[in-house]
């Protein structure tokens, strides 16, 4: 098994927060990062189709007035 550093376990837990959709507030809070700008560059990544097919239906679903 190839060794994993500390980092590597903290970008892997992170990502997997945003991924779950975590707020990224609290995403920003638990990191201990100073802006939650970091925390949308580094880790908000976009890693699966599933996901974004996900945010999409989520917009068809809103209905409008």
């Amino acid at each position: 098994m190839p060794p994993i550093s500390a980092h590597t376990l903290r970008h892997t837990g992170c990502t997997r927060m945003a991924e779950q959709g975590l707020d990224m507030k609290v995403v920003q809070y638990v990191m201990g990062h100073a802006s939650v700008g970091v925390t949308m560059e580094v880790y908000n990544h976009i890693t699966e189709k599933t996901r974004v097919e996900n945010e999409i239906a989520k917009m068809d679903a809103v209905k409008i007035v």
